[in-house]
């Protein structure tokens, strides 16, 4: 399970951010200690800021793609195991320049029976 909280990004601050953060669990009665899964308050390329919300991720073959909305921007990081490394394809700032509208949010993603994929926000 992954969900978006706004914590400290540097302790003892007043620099807040949202994260997204990871926990897993086979029975959801015990879970994994929860662990930040993406943050972006020290991504020097993203002028939009640090926050990371509605991520959401669809696989295609072997490959996961992980559609993530920073601040009006989209960010897509690619990775073949949900537990990375991830690998940044369009970064905060170049996702209009990939074919992407500004000021996307709640981003999802679904797959037509043609095979074509679909990203709404």
């Amino acid at each position: 399970m992954y969900w978006a909280a706004r914590d400290r990004a540097d302790h003892g601050t007043d620099n807040w951010a949202l994260r997204v953060y990871l926990t897993k669990t086979r029975d959801f009665q015990t879970f994994t200690t929860p662990k930040v899964w993406i943050d972006l308050s020290s991504d020097t390329n993203n002028a939009d800021g640090p926050n990371a919300i509605d991520t959401t991720i669809a696989k295609e073959g072997d490959t996961y793609y992980r559609f993530t909305t920073s601040d009006w921007a989209t960010i897509i990081d690619t990775a073949t195991s949900l537990d990375g490394p991830w690998t940044r394809k369009v970064d905060a700032g170049t996702d209009a320049a990939h074919g992407l509208g500004d000021q996307i949010e709640g981003i999802t993603v679904y797959q037509l029976p043609n095979g074509k994929w679909v990203l709404m926000g």
